[in-house]
């Protein structure tokens, strides 16, 4: 396309329809278009783009909410530990039922403890190494 309009105002210029003058005002209004059509909305875009404070802001109320979570979390965890050591003692029966809910249970609490320190030690990465955590 580019090479059609060069060639047309090659053209023109051959023939004597364009003179230096309007040659001028004719690249004049092209980079006018230019800086309007293409520059603009580009520089529209850049200044729309969040900076690196604004990122870090994100990311660390990102992590915080995510603590807060996972600490009411364990709360509930252990409140539920606790309580099945109380059923635990009501009966005989449902002993082997309430140690296995009980181990299971700590397993959780130990996935979210790694998962709490991941989160506050891990620095910049977001990246979960422990493969229980994926």
């Amino acid at each position: 396309m580019e090479s059609g309009i060069i060639a047309v105002i090659t053209l023109a210029i051959q023939n004597g329809l364009l003179t230096d003058t309007s040659l001028l005002l004719l690249i004049i209004l092209l980079v006018g278009l230019l800086y309007k059509y293409v520059f603009k909305p580009i520089q529209k875009k850049l200044k729309s783009v969040p900076d690196a404070e604004a990122v870090k802001e994100i990311v660390e109320e990102s992590k915080q909410t995510d603590e807060e979570i996972l600490l009411e979390l364990l709360e509930k965890l252990n409140q539920l530990s606790n309580t099945l050591d109380e059923v635990q003692d009501l009966g005989r029966g449902n002993y082997r039922e309430s140690k296995e809910l009980k181990r299971d249970v700590e397993r959780i609490k130990q996935i979210l403890d790694q998962f709490q320190g991941h989160l506050m030690y891990s620095g910049k990465t977001r990246d979960l190494g422990n493969r229980e955590l994926k």
